[in-house]
This record gives C-alpha cells, sequence and structure tokens, in this order.
C-alpha cells in the first residue's frame, strides 16, 4: 500500500513543472482590457499522460490497495479519461462562474478548458478569465482559490456530478445528430498512433454508460493527480490599457 501511495505521489509530481512561473504582459492601446491565465499539466485527449500512463492507471495508482477490482475495471475502459476530465471541465466551470462571477463579481467570464492533441502524451489545463486591469490579479487569484475549493471533501459531491453527467450526455447527444460528430468520432480509429480510439468508442451506449459511471471519487482523484490543491504552476497577466498598470514593471508578489 505504501509503495502504491508513492507511486501515485510520483505520478502526480511527475505532472508539474519544479516551480512557479508567472509572466505579466502588457500592451498600450487606448481601450483598458485585460485577461488572466492559470495552467498546469495534464493528460492529452484520450487521457494519457506525459510519462505514458493512462489516466485511469494513474488514479488506481494515487487510490492504491482501496482500489475496488470493479473500479480497476471500470477505470481500464479506453473512454475513461475522456469522461472523467469532461466531467471535472463541466464542474469546474460551475465552480468558476459561482466563485468569481457570482460571489466575488470579478469578471463575466472565466472558464476551465483541457487542451491536448490525440496522438501526443500530455496536455495541459487552462483557466482563462476576462477582468479589468484594476481587478484582474485579483480574478486570477479567486480563479486559483475556485480550482483549490475543488480539492476539499466538499468541492465534488454526487449532486454536482450528477448534474455534470446529465449536460455532456444532453450535449452528446445533440451533438450525435450532425454529420460532423460522426466524422470526427469514426476518425482515426485505424490509427497506431491512436490505439484507445475504436470504432467502440464511437458508440453512443459506450460514451453514456461510461460518463454516467464516472464517480466523485473519480474526480476527486483527478483533481489531485493535476495537483489542483496547490497553487498552479504557470500564470499569466494580459493588460492593455493608455498608461501601463502598476505591477506591469515588477514581478509579481
Amino acid at each position: 500500500a505504501a509503495g502504491a501511495a508513492a507511486a501515485g505521489d510520483d505520478a502526480a509530481a511527475a505532472q508539474q513543472p519544479p516551480q512557479q512561473q508567472r509572466l505579466v504582459v502588457y500592451l498600450p492601446d487606448s481601450d483598458e482590457r485585460a485577461m488572466g491565465y492559470l495552467a498546469g499539466y495534464a493528460p492529452n485527449q484520450w487521457g494519457v499522460g506525459r510519462d505514458g500512463v493512462r489516466l485511469g492507471d494513474a488514479l488506481n495508482a494515487l487510490q492504491g490497495a482501496q482500489a475496488t477490482r470493479e473500479e480497476r475495471e471500470r477505470r481500464a475502459h479506453p473512454l475513461f479519461g475522456w469522461a472523467c476530465m469532461q466531467l471535472l471541465q463541466e464542474v469546474a466551470n460551475r465552480r468558476l462562474f459561482s466563485v468569481v462571477r457570482e460571489e466575488k463579481r470579478l469578471t463575466y467570464d472565466a472558464g476551465f478548458h483541457f487542451e491536448g492533441s490525440s496522438r501526443v502524451r500530455g496536455g495541459t489545463y487552462v483557466v482563462s478569465v476576462t477582468s479589468s486591469p484594476g481587478q484582474v490579479r485579483d480574478a486570477v487569484a479567486a480563479c486559483g482559490d475556485a480550482l483549490q475549493s475543488l480539492t476539499s471533501f466538499l468541492g465534488i459531491t454526487r449532486d454536482t456530478v450528477r448534474a455534470a453527467q446529465k449536460s455532456i450526455v444532453n450535449r452528446f447527444r445533440g451533438n450525435a445528430l450532425t454529420n460532423k460528430h460522426w466524422v470526427d468520432a469514426l476518425s482515426g480509429v485505424q490509427l497506431e498512433a491512436v490505439p484507445d480510439k475504436t470504432v467502440e468508442c464511437a458508440s453512443a451506449k459506450a460514451v453514456e454508460d461510461v460518463v454516467m459511471g464516472i464517480t466523485p471519487l473519480d474526480v476527486r482523484l483527478l483533481t489531485q493527480y493535476l495537483g489542483l490543491d496547490r497553487p498552479s504552476p504557470v500564470s499569466c497577466v494580459g493588460v492593455s490599457s493608455p498608461t501601463p498598470p502598476r505591477f506591469a514593471g515588477a514581478a509579481e508578489d
């Protein structure tokens, strides 16, 4: 059990750079605008990390001996990584809206999404927030607080996961009515570079079954794997205004 826990810690730590990187960009402009970003390492579209380990295996390592046979079998499905990441993305976006916009009123637009290729190991998660030059750093900090709140025991509940599952399934059913969806779903199923993409993965029943089978524990383990309980390793603030903001000429605190 200790060895499995250590392997899980190593898997999580391997995804993150050794130190925080912070960047401030200023562009002279007559209009005042500002954007903030947080980012960190994540798996690719199919849940494969930079080290080639599938997300299901990484979550099993984090859970250690407590992972049941049923959980291990469920996490072995090729769609598990994609589905778990989609659920976290849905939950995180709702939390950002609730905390940064509704509660703290620091923005009208904040979002969380994963970026990555289907054929290249690893990817990134990105949080973007639109704000004013005077509030953008507070907005970025609030986004970080919102992400860290997801890692608490009550941060991801059965109700929040159930609501996210319904949204993803309904969106999938709508997209499945279009030709574009099926072209994207079936393209590359024979590529050796994407071994997890099979005809079975294009099945509407398979997608819905895997999405609805994700548990709150799966999503909580994913937040741990991504290191969301710590400050994001990369942050950036971009400001355009007639005069530089006070913090543009100095390193961030």
